[in-house]
């Protein structure tokens, strides 16, 4: 990815039927079928593609109504809904999806309801983890989506994605103060990372909802309002280099693939995969 300014592949137009995108949101890549699962949100499903664009299969459109994240875990699937406030575990039957147990709707109770629920990721000691963006939180899950515990991190809000390194995470704020926060995994705040106040007059990062780290441990954002994605260092201090300059459009969620193939959703008018 890091050579490329326009994608190898693009598929996903705008529309309804199958094959086709509104408002795509979260993506996920499995390695062993290289299959790329897209977070189709307006038609309230999730669709599977090969990686050269070639349309498999849809599911959820009964169990989901505004999905928005996805994890794919051991034989199972995590999709968080922001319709209904709430995340849905799906689970392989005979190499089809069926829907295994559903957990929110409290929405407003500090303890036990979830508001917006963002992008998961599956923590170092086999939990998941979700950034509960309106409570300012993260909630912490088994694989079975039995509650563990919440999560509060010192100055964090409004939460959207989180990413591991051996034993710290990094927790992306989307605020009017954008930063990635450097975080114990029992919360504790150790520093904030490319925060929008110190690069804002370079014009480095504008908003962002998601982002990854390479096998480098490089910082890749996509930057929607930019329109583009953005490569870190290490530290979150330099910009290294920008991808996608000429073709992406509002950048939403990304995959990497072992290859090091960058998959991005691109919500845009006409929608669609690079």
């Amino acid at each position: 990815y890091r050579r490329m300014s326009q994608p190898a592949v693009a598929f996903g137009p705008a529309g309804e039927t199958q094959g086709r995108l509104d408002r795509p949101r979260g993506v996920a890549y499995r390695e062993d079928t290289r299959e790329v699962y897209v977070v189709d949100e307006r038609n309230s499903r999730i669709q599977i593609f090969l990686l050269d664009g070639e349309f498999v299969y849809d599911f959820g459109e009964d169990e989901l109504e505004m999905p928005s994240n996805i994890l794919l875990l051991d034989g199972m699937l995590l999709v968080t809904d922001w319709g209904w406030l709430g995340v849905s575990l799906f689970k392989y039957d005979l190499h089809t999806l069926r829907l295994k147990k559903k957990i929110g709707r409290n929405t407003f109770n500090p303890e036990i309801g979830y508001n917006l629920l963002r992008q998961p990721c599956l923590g170092p000691n086999g939990h998941v983890y979700i950034p509960d963006n309106n409570n300012n939180r993260i909630c912490v899950f088994s694989k079975q989506l039995d509650r563990v515990r919440n999560i509060d991190c010192e100055g964090m809000t409004t939460p959207v994605d989180i990413k591991f390194s051996q034993d710290l995470m990094y927790v992306m704020s989307c605020t009017d103060n954008f930063c990635i926060h450097v975080c114990t995994l029992s919360g504790d705040k150790i520093e904030s990372v490319i925060t929008r106040g110190e690069f804002r007059a370079r014009m480095q990062v504008q908003f962002s909802n998601y982002f990854l780290r390479d096998p480098n441990n490089n910082f890749i954002i996509s930057d929607c309002n930019d329109h583009v994605i953005k490569v870190f260092n290490a530290s979150g201090k330099n910009l290294l280099y920008k991808v996608g300059l000429d073709e992406m459009d509002y950048p939403m969620g990304m995959a990497l693939t072992r290859a090091g193939e960058l998959i991005v959703v691109s919500e845009n008018i006409l929608n669609g995969v690079e």
